[in-house]
Formats: C-alpha cells, structure tokens, sequence
C-alpha cells in the first residue's frame, strides 16, 4: 500500500511540474518608454547576450535602429538608419539581420535609365551608419525589374538565404537565382537553376534550404482547362522540388492526396534534412474541408515515406465538423475555410506537428455626406488555431483545435494571431486573448461555446502562454504577472537568443521590453 502510494504521488508530482507555469517574464530595470504619436515599433530584428535591436518607424517614415540592454532592458542608442544610394539615386531598404554580433543592411536601387535593379548588402554599425562599402549580391535587368527580391535569414540563424526569379505565365526555362551567404556576406553557393516545369503556369509557394546542401521548393501547377467553356473550378496540382548543392541535381515529385484534392500545402525540414509536407484536404469539386494531408520525404531513398493507409492522414471527426461552421469563423461566409498553414515544428520525441490559423479580411467604406470623400477601413479577425500531430511511424495523431477571435482594424493584425516554438517535446504558443477564455482552456472546454471576442489592442487582451503537449493536452497561462497584466505583445516581435527570448510588450502609447527562459519548474 505505501509502495502505491508513494508511486501515486510521484506520479501526481511529475504531472505537476509539466503543468507548471514553464516561464516568468522579467522586464530588467522595468524601463517604460512612451511611443511619439505617428510613431511604431515595426521590427524586432535580433539579440544577443548584450544587446536586442529593433527598428522603428517615425511620421516621416524615417526608419530609425534602436539598440535596447539585453538585461536592463534600458535604451541604449536610437539613429536614423541611412540608406545609401548609388549613382545619385537614392536606394530602399529591404531588410536588417543582427547575427553573429553583426548589423547587415539590404537595400535595392533601380536605375530606370539602365533598367536594372540591383540589390546590395552592407554592414552598419550600432549607430546605423554604414562600414565600409555596399556589396552588390543580385541583379536584375530589362522587363525582369518588376520581380522581387526576397532575402531571409535560415531559421536557425546561421545563414541569409536569397533568391528570385525571371518573370513568365507558362515556363520556358526563365532562370530562377537562388544564393546562400553567411554573416561575413562570404559566399556560400550562388546557382542559376532551370526548373523541371517546362511549359506549365505555375507559382513557388515555399522555399526551404538546409545546411546539409539542399534547397527546397514547394510548387503550385495551374493545369490547362480541357474544356475551355466549362466554368466549373480546375484543382490545382503540387510538386517538391529538391537541389542537391553537391550534385547539381535538381528533381522533381508529385505531390498527391489519395481520394482528396489538395487546398493548401506548407513543408518543413528536420535535422537529417527529410521534408515534411502538410495539407489541408477536400472532396473534388467541394470547398468543405476534410482532413488534413501529410506525407514525410525520405531525403536519403529519396521517396515518400510509408504510412498506415488509415493514419497516415487526420480525416476529421463527426464531433469535429460542426466547429468548422462555429460562429468565430463564420461571421465572412466566404472565408469559412479560410485556414492558413503557418508553422511545422519538430518535438524532441520525433513527432513533427502543423499549425494553422482562421483568418479574415474585409474593406469597409464610410463616405462622408459633407466632404464627399470616402474613408476605407480594413479589418481584421485571426480566430481559431488548429494544431495536429504525426508520430515517429508517421502516422497522424491527433489534432486540437484552440478557439480564439482576434479582431481588430487598421493595424494590419499587428497585436494578433501567434508566436510558437517548440521546448523538447511540447509546443508553446504566444498570443493576446480575452483572460475570461484562460479558465475555459484549462476546463478543456474547446468548443468555443463560452468563448468571449478579443478587441484589439487596448480593449480586451491579456498575453497568454499557452503548452501543447506531445499527446495532445492543453494548458494556458497569464505571460506576465498581475503587475503587467495590461501589457499584449506583438507575436512577430518575439526574439530568441540561445535559451532566452526577448518579447516587446505595449500598453497604450507605452512599451517595454522583457525576457525570459522557458523551463520546467
């Protein structure tokens, strides 16, 4: 009997520690600045164990770096970042990473009278002004102009990853440019790749590189109408593409969902380099989603990998369906399933797990009788997330759905949807909610049938932490104690050096930066 019941309480003590709170905040020296009118915080752009960088915006639309104490928290620097231009005309930012203690400005010039666009990288210092000389690392000419730049930097920090492409409509081998540098802007690979595609009307949906020497591509295919005056809607078709850097070799596999169309795809990559693509499924010809797709591509064999025939997919659950029309999602009729695929993260215990989220959009006018002029206000819900998980035998799990109705306007979603990440084998999530939905989360209460809206920023929103546990569990948590209770967080402004994440907080016309280590207590 003392043998179980000393079992009973070690039992009961771990469960407690994982269900613990896994994170407190400290906001340093508590310094609180206040935002000049016409002013904004748009980027948290990196820290490290001594500084967090961000960039803010003023009336003027001078993009300003400020350099924050990454343990007081206090203001260390704020300076106009300069951007440079190249023969007399002037250039535009395009992005900033701190990495490896460096500052590395991108910036593009178009030179109209050469029709060229070029873009350029070069290191500034903390006060935002330029080391030595711009490097330029892309260029395009003619009608190519109107494409973009695209330059990120790798997830795990360790590389910027750059790439664009020649425009088309149906593909004749229009080169697309793909490089990779590292925090030295050295070189990693530059190659000109020529797709597999020839002659289809198709758009890349995601890129993926990998430090072992692959890139990824996730490939949407417009097929040709055989019937030129049906008007009935042509399901697209998917494709991976993987360049081995190595090899030179670029190949190409279809991406299919057996008995289902495919509505929307999103891929990740684990350690070994293997792809894990997720989906979301319907019947052909139906919008009513079904279930959720996901296949793991096996990077040595080169082959999709094999699943149970009944779990390999997560096909949803009578209960389930009639959350897909609850009122959260439903208030846009045509955007009920408008799901969008946003994360594919990786447990310690091999499960790889999906995240979406419910989203919609709308333009509003209001015109004025008097002037006659018409103002347009935009709004803006992230509702419901959706979490689902596949097992080492890749077989899917289970899915949870986590109610929520974000709404705001004119602030492009700023204070809404989510931060997530992963600590070994469980998921946290970051966001704003109404603190009455906290007790209904931990009742296990899912449906959203006492759910309370969200308005955002200064109305109703509380930070929350919320843990997802590798079997599915779900629990939420206040971000920060009674004190700072006020304060929301924007999800997008989440930085993470090492161990430690760095959150921006406002409250009002006021903000404040914190950080914290997530760990179990």
């Amino acid at each position: 009997m003392k043998k179980f019941f000393f079992s009973l309480v070690a039992i009961v003590f771990v469960a407690t520690c994982l269900h613990s709170q896994p994170l407190e905040v400290d906001f340093g020296g508590n310094f609180e600045y206040t935002m000049g009118r016409n002013h904004d915080m748009v980027r948290l752009i990196g820290s490290d164990s001594r500084s967090i960088f961000a960039i803010k915006i003023d009336e003027k639309d001078q993009l300003i770096l400020e350099q924050y104490d990454a343990n007081s928290m206090q203001q260390q620097s704020s300076n106009p970042i300069t951007i440079p231009s190249v023969d007399g005309i002037q250039g535009k930012f395009v992005e900033l990473f701190f990495m490896d203690g460096k500052l590395i400005l991108f910036t593009e010039v178009q030179n109209n009278t050469r029709k060229d666009k070029t873009l350029y990288a070069q290191f500034i210092d903390e006060n935002a002004k330029i080391i030595g000389e711009s490097q330029p690392i892309g260029r395009l000419l003619e009608q190519n102009i109107i494409v973009d730049f695209n330059v990120k930097l790798s997830k795990d920090n360790e590389y910027i990853f750059v790439h664009y492409n020649q425009p088309f409509v149906k593909y004749n081998e229009e080169l697309f440019y793909v490089k990779v540098f590292g925090s030295d802007l050295e070189e990693r690979f530059d190659v000109n790749l020529k797709l597999p595609l020839l002659n289809q009307e198709f758009e890349i949906i995601q890129y993926e590189t990998h430090k072992l020497g692959y890139v990824y591509m996730l490939a949407e295919i417009t097929p040709e109408r055989r019937n030129k005056r049906s008007n009935l809607p042509v399901s697209n078709l998917y494709k991976l593409l993987i360049y081995n850097v190595k090899s030179h070799e670029i190949e190409a596999y279809d991406v299919k969902a057996e008995k289902f169309e495919l509505a929307s795809l999103i891929m990740g990559s684990d350690l070994s380099g293997n792809i894990d693509i997720f989906g979301l499924m319907t019947r052909k010809g139906k919008v009513e989603l079904e279930g959720i797709f996901h296949k793991k591509f096996d990077i040595e064999a080169k082959r999709f990998a094999l699943a149970d025939a009944k779990k390999g997919y997560y096909i949803f659950k009578r209960e389930e369906r009639p959350d897909f029309r609850n009122p959260r999602v439903t208030e846009r009729f045509d955007q009920i399933y408008n799901y969008v695929l946003k994360d594919v993260l990786y447990l310690s215990n091999g499960n790889s797990v999906v995240i979406m989220e419910h989203e919609n959009y709308w333009v509003d006018s209001l015109p004025d009788p008097q002037t006659k002029t018409v103002a347009y206000h935009e709004y803006l819900k992230y509702n419901d997330i959706i979490i689902a998980s596949t097992n080492e035998q890749n077989n899917m799990d289970w899915m949870r759905r986590i109610p929520k109705s974000q709404k705001s306007y004119n602030d492009f979603g700023k204070y809404s949807s989510y931060y997530a990440t992963v600590n070994l084998d469980w998921v946290l999530l970051f966001y704003n909610d109404n603190p009455r939905n906290l007790r209904q989360l931990n009742k296990k209460i899912l449906n959203g049938s006492k759910y309370s809206n969200c308005f955002l920023p200064d109305r109703t929103g509380n930070a929350f932490a919320v843990s997802v546990f590798a079997d599915g569990d779900i629990i939420g948590y206040p971000m920060f104690d009674k004190k700072n209770s006020k304060y929301v967080i924007v999800p997008e402004m989440l930085a993470k050096y090492g161990e430690t994440y760095y959150p921006y907080t406002q409250r009002s016309n006021k903000y404040k930066f914190g950080s914290f280590i997530i760990s179990l207590r």
